[in-house]
């Protein structure tokens, strides 16, 4: 497979490294932006000034994103370079809009209309809902999450390098591998975000009224209480309230996943077939490259939103 990765400056002038050491790619159904470490030989003289890498493999982009760090060092002779970089939708999550009630809004309107955030883009949905109600502190992405529920009962995720979409892919690719394909098979439970017990007051204040218990939760031994304040977003069925963030708190908490040498160039929501898996949607897309090849882990999830 051919990797390489070209690291862009902020005069628009490029770089491109072709020796690369290795390099570990994330891509998460609940993390709005891919993460890349990439380690390389320095085959270029001036670094100054880079603010942006993009890792292609076999002529895709796979990651396009910020550096968040840029270290070049020197040992007996030889040059290298390490970058750790999170894709441009990560911006969603570090800016935020005016607080209050946001009436008539969809996915369009909500990511063209405020800030024009670089490279990033959207499936075109024009579906209105509403009114949002966006909260003190809160992100865009807090607004894109809002928005895909009360829409389509559905979480957003980024397409390729940084598309969000609240609806999944109009022509999802299928991938099925046999037991010969794959080199290592797993289940990963994850409770540490489970919520036992929410509670919410009227909008007068009054608690007692808004309360939910998950007994799956409670039947592992968890209890984890929650008061939140009364969610104005959810005005016309305020339990609705409860009912979001429990499935926000049970997101990714059962994972299957396969590794297999190679990539065959899957993306979040398309599906894939496994063991006692039959046809689900794509979860996560991690790959892994060092001199011993090219690895990818490729999982479903089963929880409220898969």
């Amino acid at each position: 497979m051919n990797v390489k990765i070209q690291i862009k400056k902020n005069d628009s002038s490029s770089l491109e490294e072709i020796e690369i050491l290795s390099f570990s790619f994330k891509k998460n159904l609940y993390t709005p932006y891919t993460m890349l470490t990439a380690n390389f030989i320095a085959n270029n003289s001036d670094y100054l000034s880079v603010c942006e890498i993009i890792l292609i493999i076999d002529n895709k982009t796979i990651h396009h994103g910020l550096i968040d760090s840029f270290e070049i060092s020197e040992k007996n002779g030889v040059k290298t370079g390490k970058i750790v970089s999170r894709g441009f939708t990560s911006l969603l999550l570090q800016n935020q809009i005016e607080p209050g009630i946001k009436n008539n809004i969809s996915l369009n309107s909500l990511l063209d209309n405020y800030y024009p955030l670089n490279y990033i883009t959207h499936e075109d949905n024009s579906n209105t809902e509403n009114y949002i109600y966006v909260q003190n502190r809160s992100s865009m992405w807090d607004g894109v999450v809002t928005l895909a529920y009360k829409l389509f009962g559905s979480y957003p995720f980024i397409e390729s390098a940084n598309c969000v979409r609240i609806t999944p892919k109009p022509e999802p690719v299928h991938f099925s591998f046999s037991d010969s394909d794959i080199t290592a098979y797993g289940i990963l439970n994850d409770f540490s975000n489970l919520i036992s017990n929410f509670d919410m007051p009227d909008i007068e204040g009054n608690y007692g009224i808004y309360t939910l218990e998950n007994s799956d939760v409670t039947a592992n031994k968890i209890i984890r209480h929650k008061y939140i304040d009364f969610d104005r977003e959810f005005l016309y069925d305020p339990q609705q309230a409860l009912i979001f963030r429990n499935k926000i708190s049970g997101k990714a908490k059962l994972c299957y996943y396969i590794e297999y040498s190679g990539y065959n160039g899957e993306d979040l929501t398309d599906s894939v077939s496994f063991k006692s898996i039959d046809t689900k949607k794509i979860g996560i897309v991690n790959i892994k490259g060092s001199p011993k090849g090219i690895f990818t882990r490729t999982g479903v999830y089963s929880d409220d939103f898969s």
